[in-house]
């Protein structure tokens, strides 16, 4: 049983329209993109950054935001639960701008990671 396994796994052929099937003609089984037809690593990058900065980031921001109000109620003239808070504060707001700008590091990862074409030169001088 295993080996017939292993031989049909072996045989198998993956075609280019995403269409799996070996020897035998009657068996064919599709695989569907679940990022859709056309999906490329661009969009699931964008699908990614954009879940993270448009859905999970405000709710994470809003609450590090109550947190440092509760540190700085909570303070009671103590000087180190203050800069506390505020470090807090400054930290959730950075951190949700990196978020909100992470869109734009799309195409620096898209050169680095397949090579941006090097511009013409003119040699003719």
């Amino acid at each position: 049983m295993i080996y017939w396994l292993l031989e049909k796994i072996l045989i198998l052929t993956v075609y280019a329209d995403g269409t799996i099937t070996d020897s035998n003609p009657s068996t064919r089984i599709s695989i569907i993109n679940p990022l859709g037809e056309g999906a490329t690593i661009e969009t699931l990058l964008n699908r990614i950054i954009n879940f993270l900065a448009y859905e999970i980031g405000p709710v994470i921001a809003v609450g590090f935001i109550v947190y440092a109000g509760f540190l700085l109620i909570t303070a009671a003239g103590s000087k180190e639960k203050v800069d506390l808070a505020k470090k807090t504060l400054l930290y959730t707001f950075i951190g949700y701008a990196i978020l909100l700008l992470a869109g734009s590091f799309i195409p620096v990862i898209q050169d680095v990671l397949l090579g941006s074409p090097l511009p013409p030169t003119n040699n003719s001088q």
